[in-house]
């Protein structure tokens, strides 16, 4: 189902006035997922554009994007990325847990 932008700005707007406890009825379900898969589809088509610009960008298997030598990947990072978290130790003793990229940079403040 699509419906138009000002239909979904309209429809958000009743939805953001009912009350918490208040159950939407299915068919405004159905509008509620509609509109979240437009600007789902409409965030990935920008996202592929702009990555498209980006000269030189790499992929790890699907898993991560980069620019830059694939040999100086760090191999702890790509057996993180491509293997169990222990993997990563077990191939290397110098993986950086506050590594800014890594998937669980910020789980040490836990």
């Amino acid at each position: 189902m699509k419906i138009s932008k000002k239909d979904a700005l309209t429809w958000f707007e009743f939805f953001s006035i009912l009350p918490e406890d208040e159950e939407v009825m299915p068919k405004q379900q159905e509008i509620i997922y509609a509109t979240f898969a437009q600007i789902e589809a409409a965030i990935d088509h920008r996202n592929e554009m702009l990555l498209s610009e980006i000269r030189g960008l790499k992929t790890l298997e699907n898993r991560t994007i980069f620019v830059g030598n694939e040999s100086k990947f760090p191999k702890g990072c790509r057996s993180c990325l491509l293997g169990t978290g222990l993997s990563a130790i077990r191939k290397t003793n110098k993986c950086n847990l506050e590594c800014k990229f890594c998937y669980h940079y910020g789980e040490l403040d836990d």
